[in-house]
C-alpha cells in the first residue's frame, strides 16, 4: 500500500492487493491484467489524474473522489461506459524498435489535488444609503435607506476543477530493453461506468504517487505469480517462511528477494 498525504494507491491483480517493494516497485508476471485501487482518506473531495507509461488513463478527464471514498480503475477509459483492461507485458526488442523507449515506461503516476476548505462565512448586516454588497429591495417609505447584506469572505468562488495533463517525450533508444522492463497495453474490453460530477476550487498543492511495475526481481528471477500482501517468502538457505514485507530471513539473515 502506497500512502501519502491522506491518499492511498495500490495495484491489484486477480483480486488481491500487491505488495510494494523498496522504491515503490511492484512485481507481477508479464501478461497479467491489473487494476489501480484509489482511496481518498481526507475529509474533502479530491481531483485525481492517472498516467500509465506517460499516457493519460482517463482520456482527458479527471476523477473526483469524495471524502473517504475509494474507486478501482480497471483500465484505459474509452468513453463514459467502456474501457480496456490494463495488461502488463514484456517490452521486447521488437516493441522497442517499433514504438521506441519512453522515459516513464512501466510507471503508474497518480496526481491528486484536494478541494479547498473555507472558514464559515461571517454575514454582516449593513444599513447604509450607499449599496456596497448584494442589495435587497427598499423596505420603507420616502427617505428610507436600503438594507444590504454582504459577507466578509468575498473572494470565495466555486469552480469545476480543470483537467491535469502532462506529456513526456521519447528518450534516446538503447541497444536493447532491460529484461525486467514492461509496458501496459490494452487488454480485454470491460464495462466500467462513469458519470460527470463537480468539485470546488482546488488547493494549490499538487501531490504525486508513483509506482514502478516490473516482471523480474533484483535477483534476476522471473516473476511467476504476483507478490501480494499475503505472499510468504521461503528462504532458499534455511527454508524459513517470512512475510512478503521482509527483506531478510529472520533465522539466517539471507536476502529474500
Amino acid at each position: 500500500m502506497m500512502y501519502k498525504n491522506k491518499f492511498v494507491v495500490v495495484v491489484k491483480c486477480n483480486g488481491s492487493i500487491l505488495r510494494e517493494r523498496s522504491g515503490g516497485t511492484v512485481h507481477l508476471p508479464f501478461g497479467s491484467h491489473y487494476s489501480i485501487l484509489l482511496k481518498n482518506k481526507n475529509s474533502c473531495k479530491a481531483s485525481v489524474s492517472i498516467e500509465v507509461d506517460g499516457k493519460d488513463v482517463l482520456n482527458g478527464h479527471t476523477l473526483i473522489l469524495g471524502a473517504n471514498q475509494s474507486d478501482e480503475i480497471k483500465g484505459w477509459m474509452r468513453n463514459m461506459s467502456k474501457t480496456n483492461l490494463f495488461k502488463f507485458i514484456n517490452k521486447t526488442k521488437q516493441i522497442q524498435d517499433y514504438r521506441g523507449d519512453r522515459i516513464d515506461d512501466g510507471l503508474i503516476r497518480v496526481t491528486y489535488q484536494f478541494e479547498k476548505t473555507y472558514e464559515p462565512i461571517d454575514w454582516v448586516y449593513l444599513n447604509h444609503p450607499v449599496c456596497r454588497g448584494y442589495d435587497s429591495p427598499d423596505i420603507g417609505g420616502v427617505g428610507s435607506t436600503k438594507t444590504t447584506w454582504t459577507y466578509s469572505n468575498s473572494s470565495c468562488t466555486d469552480t469545476v476543477a480543470c483537467c491535469y495533463s502532462a506529456s513526456f517525450g521519447d528518450v534516446k533508444k538503447s541497444s536493447a530493453p532491460r529484461a525486467d522492463e514492461g509496458i501496459t497495453v490494452k487488454g480485454a474490453k470491460v464495462n466500467q461506468g462513469y458519470a460527470y460530477g463537480d468539485i470546488g476550487t482546488l488547493e494549490d498543492t499538487t501531490n504525486t504517487i508513483v509506482l514502478h511495475l516490473k516482471g523480474i526481481t533484483k535477483r534476476k528471477k522471473v516473476v511467476k505469480r504476483p507478490l501480494t500482501v499475503k505472499t510468504r517468502f521461503v528462504c532458499d538457505t534455511c527454508g524459513k517462511k517470512s512475510r512478503s514485507s521482509a527483506k531478510f530471513c529472520s533465522r539466517c539473515g539471507n536476502y529474500l528477494n
